[in-house]
């Protein structure tokens, strides 16, 4: 079972009590895409990644492969020590000191323009498995808004109790229209995780190469083409003015 609007939105108002704040991200051109691969991060209890906020009372528990039955925020990998950089943002939960981390990250407008469709893709892995163990879950929303259900990830819990090898990565992507965010204005993206419903272990899940892409109106291309032709027509003029006869 997902969570309902109203539990995401109370959920998401409690980042603002996070120890762990980070500023907004600048969106200030169209069509240029914002990608967090989590390259690095250890989550060792005194950092998280630049930008990102992570609910409190959750126990950071460094480097992991899934191997580990320890619950709380892990930087998974194919190694446990950090030698290899490319990491996810993952989480395994028990139920204590809760069943719920949300991830956030912040954006502002600076694109001059309104942002009416956004682009949002990334990439949900598997790390540990627990056969019949909680059927844990990551929704996703923006603003703590309506869970957007083409950004959902459900683990299983068919699998092999252990590390999961190879890790397989499931894309969850979308094109986000109708918004109207201004000009200066700030959203955030939200991954709220549970454990999930069931009995038993929950799974070991992680998030990767989450990317934001804000995509212009129409009419704005419109008018970016109608200025590359202006200036080119320009430019020709100029460049004919200045060839001898």
């Amino acid at each position: 079972m997902h969570l309902g609007p109203k539990r995401i939105l109370l959920l998401t108002l409690g980042i603002l009590f996070s120890a762990h704040a980070r500023s907004q991200v600048s969106i200030t051109t169209f069509n240029s895409a914002i990608v967090d691969t989590f390259t690095g991060f250890d989550f060792d209890g005194t950092s998280v990644p630049v930008n990102w906020t992570i609910s409190s009372g959750e126990t950071f528990k460094g480097y992991g492969t899934g191997s580990s039955t320890s619950t709380g925020v892990w930087s998974y990998g194919s190694d446990a020590t950090g030698v290899n950089t490319d990491r996810w943002l993952g989480f395994l939960f028990g139920g204590s000191p809760s069943n719920l981390v949300t991830f956030t990250k912040s954006y502002i407008n600076n694109t001059g323009s309104t942002i009416s469709t956004l682009l949002i893709s990334y990439d949900a892995f598997q790390f540990r498995s627990a056969n019949g163990g909680y059927i844990s879950y990551f929704d996703v929303n923006i603003n703590g808004g309506s869970s957007i259900g083409a950004l959902n990830f459900t683990s299983v819990n068919s699998l092999p109790t252990g590390v999961q090898t190879p890790i397989v990565a499931t894309n969850r992507s979308i094109t986000l229209s109708g918004l109207s965010l201004s000009d200066g204005q700030t959203f955030s993206l939200n991954f709220v995780g549970d454990r999930g419903t069931g009995t038993g272990s929950s799974q070991g899940i992680g998030l990767d190469n989450i990317s934001v892409t804000a995509v212009p109106e129409p009419s704005t291309y419109a008018a970016i083409l109608g200025a590359v032709a202006l200036l080119g027509a320009v430019l020709i003029r100029r460049r004919r003015q200045l060839i001898p006869v």
